[in-house]
């Protein structure tokens, strides 16, 4: 199923050359424009990526102009190493996303529908991929709020019957280590996508 809410807009400005350096020629150059719809691509059945951006590393380089390559993210394709990650994501009325945590800081910006954000309560083992957690905690988000993630098991669900869409910034980060009761710290808390 695919979603109804329009396709993203991305516009990208850039520097334009100079024609010469010398002393009566310009200082400032021109900016040159690029305006196109980006293509969603299917994740998985009723969720959707369109990518928008991608830097390898940061700070970003913001020389040259005219058409460019997105880097690609490895993996489940949400985290570029040492480098950001800026996407669409439009998730389908009555889905939920696989629990899963990332090795990164990502800003997820709600623009359209009502998505329920769940995340462990309490501590859980894995067993044979699946998660034995008792308890979870949701929080139902709306337009223009704001959930920003630091590498912690988390899933999305749309209980509604319209489709959503977030806006991700999405930077790596180092794994996370969470102290435990006798002082010590876990091993870091890598990528994990639980079924």
């Amino acid at each position: 199923m695919a979603s109804p809410l329009p396709p993203p807009r991305r516009i990208v400005a850039s520097n334009l050359a100079l024609q010469s350096s010398g002393a009566d020629s310009f200082n400032e150059p021109a900016v040159e424009l690029l305006d196109e719809t980006i293509t969603r691509t299917p994740v998985f059945d009723g969720l959707e990526r369109a990518a928008v951006f991608t830097h390898a590393s940061v700070p970003t380089n913001n020389d040259g102009s005219g058409p460019f390559v997105l880097d690609k993210a490895p993996g489940a394709g949400v985290v570029l190493p040492g480098g950001a990650n800026v996407y669409y994501l439009d998730l389908a009325p009555d889905l939920a996303s696989p629990m899963h945590r990332t090795v990164s800081t990502d800003y997820c910006v709600i623009l359209a529908g009502e998505p329920t954000y769940i995340t462990p309560a309490v501590p859980f083992n894995v067993v044979n991929g699946k998660g034995d957690y008792e308890k979870t905690q949701e929080t139902l988000c709306k337009a223009g709020d704001v959930v920003i993630q630091r590498g912690e098991m988390h899933s999305w669900a749309n209980r509604t019957d319209e489709w959503v869409r977030i806006f991700c910034v999405i930077l790596a980060a180092n794994p996370s280590q969470t102290p435990t009761g006798d002082g010590k710290l876990t091993e870091p808390l890598g990528e994990r996508w639980l079924s």
